[in-house]
């Protein structure tokens, strides 16, 4: 019966302190996946240049598969003055995409 009640006592500690729990707020650009709200928060020293910058987004929209959707392309944000005044070189960026027949899943 002790042992019972000691199990119940640290299951209901924990239960509480879970749910005391505040969760933590995600930055990101948020998209509508299936129905769920998804987040994808830059790397660190990223920014996301599609739609910004014409060029980038040009390349990075013709670079793409016709299955997919591309969702972000992110720059160095290092290189955010240089995109600004133009095209520029980048060999280093990110993208994130989702298949077209996926997306409502």
């Amino acid at each position: 019966m002790k042992k019972t009640l000691l199990i119940l006592a640290c299951a209901f500690v924990l239960a509480a302190a879970a749910w005391g729990q505040k969760p933590t707020d995600v930055t990101g650009d948020r998209f509508d996946l299936g129905g769920r709200k998804v987040v994808v928060p830059a790397p660190e020293g990223f920014t996301n240049g599609l739609g910004r910058f014409d060029r980038f987004t040009t390349v990075m929209t013709a670079t793409e598969s016709p299955d997919l959707d591309i969702l972000l392309a992110h720059v160095p944000t290092s290189m955010v003055d240089e995109l600004t005044k133009g095209p520029a070189n980048i060999d280093f960026y990110t993208k994130v995409s989702v298949a077209k027949k996926a997306r409502t899943l």
